[in-house]
């Protein structure tokens, strides 16, 4: 423990830094966090990158051109973390390890060296019920891991934070003590209210678990000459316009100008409805979310199924009040400081 305090260094691992992705900025905001409550130099490595001397305003100026995973190449990535999490380990080095950082995947829990720092866990996203090999790993193999994976953490940390409140149903109520949630909140922003030319913005995912179907929704909204934008994979209906991969900046341009967007189905609170929130975008969702929104505000989250969007204007006073209601959930500067103390 005394080398670790008088090691000047730490280092941090992560699988992804792009500035275009949701892992990304993540990562760059708890590296930011880690900045301002650990004085350390840190030596920080991803799958692309060596850098003995980090440093974040530098990373984001020089226009940073990480690539964001493939799919296949995110599941090798945390074992190539935990091999040199071991290696600066043996050097004496504090650890850090962030992002892919499901709660599911146990052998990371289990096998990162001891007092490593852990990012904000992810998971306990929602899943189309339906009886396919999808349903059958998330609802069953996922919940046998999520044990497994609490008994490790709460064996070998004191405190353990989380990127959203999703997965704390899984908790025992023994241990909310030593979780905080939300982590994502501290992404929130702002932003100034701009002229809405967008009617609804929609970040379209081809994935196993993102089922788009809202396209009846979409139709309805044709109809009454609606401007909807996507961004992300194609979404081949007539008089949509589609913009496909972009960059974070000009995702973040076209929010400012959005009305509207639709809520990803699995998540409820994603980086990019975080970013869609801090343009004051009001978000289309539907009523298996309803207490979650009644969480928040009903006010800036619209239930799809009653297709309410005639005549809403963008108000800074509701998005006001759901800026301070996040903030509130969100971990606090306090806590993350104590989340921060070395051993």
């Amino acid at each position: 423990m005394k080398k670790y305090q008088k090691n000047k260094e730490i280092f941090i691992w992560c699988c992804e830094l792009s500035l275009n992705s949701g892992e990304g900025k993540l990562a760059l905001s708890y590296i930011s966090d880690i900045k301002k409550n650990i004085n350390k130099k840190i030596i920080l490595r991803t799958p692309e990158l060596l850098d003995n001397a980090f440093d974040i305003n530098n990373f984001i100026k020089n226009n940073n051109k990480h690539k964001i995973q493939s799919s296949k190449f995110r599941y090798l990535t945390p074992f190539v973390g935990i091999f040199f999490c071991w290696l600066y380990f043996f050097k004496n080095k504090k650890c850090c390890y962030i992002n892919y950082l499901p709660l599911w995947n146990t052998f990371l829990f289990l096998l990162l060296p001891p007092g490593t720092i852990l990012g904000p866990i992810t998971g306990g996203s929602l899943y189309q019920k339906q009886l396919n090999i999808n349903f059958i790993i998330r609802n069953y193999i996922f919940k046998i891991l999520y044990k497994i994976s609490l008994l490790i953490i709460f064996l070998r940390y004191k405190k353990i934070i989380f990127s959203t409140s999703l997965l704390k149903k899984e908790i025992p109520s023994c241990q909310l003590s030593k979780c905080y949630f939300n982590y994502i909140y501290r992404l929130l922003r702002n932003y100034n209210l701009k002229r809405k030319t967008i009617d609804i913005l929609i970040y379209n995912r081809k994935h196993s678990n993102k089922v788009f179907k809202y396209k009846k929704i979409i139709e309805y909204f044709l109809k009454k000459n609606a401007k909807i934008h996507v961004v992300g994979d194609n979404l081949n209906i007539n008089k949509i316009k589609n913009h496909g991969y972009i960059t974070n900046k000009h995702i973040n341009f076209l929010l400012s100008r959005s009305k509207f967007t639709i809520n990803s189905q699995e998540n409820f609170y994603t980086l990019f409805l975080i970013e869609a929130l801090s343009n004051k975008v009001k978000i289309l969702t539907d009523n298996k979310y309803k207490n979650l929104i009644n969480q928040s505000n009903n006010k800036v989250f619209i239930d799809i199924e009653k297709k309410n969007i005639k005549n809403v204007i963008s108000n800074n006073k509701y998005f006001g009040l759901l800026y301070k209601n996040l903030k509130e959930n969100s971990i606090t500067n306090k806590e993350l400081r104590n989340y921060f103390i070395l051993p």
